[in-house]
């Protein structure tokens, strides 16, 4: 359907270039900006090598979660704005805008398994809605406002929330009318909050990390769901924890955050060697780090991208300023796990060889913090959103499994 769009826009842009007597010697590119399809001088199509394929616009905030349909043609984004916006990527608009009922911050979103609903974590407020219609079918108060939120599901769906910022609920998606479980992290310390939870694909096990507020000290707990105590904790040499991900057999577990020294302010910021402490993989049997995830955080300027008032834009080149320490806001696993993707500060996203830790590849088109990923279950469509308020399609197919 892209490609027919494209072609259709493309033949009349070679038809009008003639006409106003542009030569046509060179390859004609798409008319549609928002296409990675290209027709040549004679009509066929030819695949773009640019990963960006689509740009949609109408938040008019930061934008902070996303969430994808399994089928790749349906992204939920949520953000500061305090809205709500179900995306056809097909279309390249938002056939849905809804806004916050308590007219707050939406932190999250989740879509259910059966692809029926998604889930949206406010502040002091989770929500479901109906996703063919945005009508909102569910809510709870929880207990206190936080400065975070977090929605994951496991298979079965169960999911938890983190809604406030001292307690995670826990819920099975049927029986939602029922009251939540209640998981306290058992971290006794002023300043705690709750940065980031996950569920095992089982729905077994359930990591929740939590950070000092205003300060770079971090801890990750594993807790046994059914026998409701933990199993061990995890307390990382430097940095906080932002995202916490297990991989598919729930032997694995990943956390990003902020690479600096433990216990500094964030006024004093020290980044780690390679910024590898933004970026660890876990053994949950253990607790034992079975590889870091490095990187070289470039000091050349970026492409980035200029925002327009609506509709869908090509990019542009403007100057975005050099990272010094690195953050890592949310990851994403392709779905035989062999490429990692990671949502990072200033416009950055990276693509990573999971089992080796290899850097295949750097994305730079946003032009703010890239806040959150989705990525469709063939893993051939990734969707990110940033503080810059872009919601960007990536189309995965044309990016090599080796690095560049």
């Amino acid at each position: 359907m892209r490609e027919r769009r494209c072609l259709t826009l493309s033949i009349f842009a070679i038809v009008s270039s003639s006409f106003f007597g542009v030569g046509m010697e060179s390859s004609a590119l798409s008319a549609d900006p928002s296409s990675n399809v290209q027709i040549d001088s004679v009509g066929s199509t030819v695949k773009s090598t640019d990963p960006l394929e689509l740009s949609m616009w109408g938040h008019t905030n930061y934008v902070t979660g996303v969430a994808l349909s399994e089928d790749g043609n349906t992204a939920i984004t949520v953000g500061v704005d305090k809205s709500i916006r179900i995306w056809d990527i097909a279309a390249g608009r938002a056939k849905h805008v809804l806004k916050s009922t308590q007219e707050k911050w939406v932190h999250a979103v989740a879509i259910t398994p059966d692809e029926k609903e998604f889930i949206t974590v406010e502040q002091a407020r989770v929500a479901a809605y109906d996703i063919a219609t945005g009508e909102e079918t569910w809510n709870y108060e929880t207990s206190e406002e936080g400065n975070s939120g977090a929605v994951r599901f496991d298979r079965a769906g169960h999911f938890a929330c983190i809604g406030s910022s001292y307690e995670v609920n826990l819920w099975d998606n049927s029986r939602r009318q029922d009251a939540p479980r209640r998981i306290i992290p058992q971290r006794d310390q002023d300043g705690v909050v709750l940065s980031a939870c996950a569920l095992s694909p089982d729905g077994k096990q359930l990591a929740l990390s939590t950070n000092i507020e205003y300060g770079a000290s971090s801890q990750i707990e594993l807790w046994d769901v059914d026998a409701n105590e933990i199993l061990r904790t995890i307390i990382p040499e430097k940095g906080s924890v932002r995202y916490l991900n297990f991989t598919a057999d729930g032997t694995r577990l990943l956390s990003s955050g902020h690479s600096v020294t433990r216990g500094s302010n964030y006024s004093r910021n020290i980044a780690s060697p390679n910024n590898e402490d933004s970026l660890i993989l876990y053994d949950v049997s253990t607790g034992d780090i079975i590889r870091k995830f490095g990187c070289t955080v470039p000091v050349k300027d970026r492409p980035s991208q200029k925002v327009p008032v609506d509709g869908v834009v090509t990019p542009s080149i403007v100057a975005a300023p050099p990272s010094h320490t690195r953050n890592v806001f949310c990851t994403c696993l392709s779905p035989d796990e062999k490429r990692l993707f990671t949502a990072e500060r200033d416009g950055m996203m990276r693509i990573y060889d999971f089992e080796t830790g290899e850097v295949l590849k750097e994305l730079r088109r946003h032009t703010d913090d890239v806040m959150s990923l989705a990525i469709s279950s063939d893993g051939t469509r990734l969707v990110s959103v940033s503080l810059d308020m872009a919601v960007m399609v990536w189309d995965l197919t044309v990016i090599p499994d080796q690095s560049e």
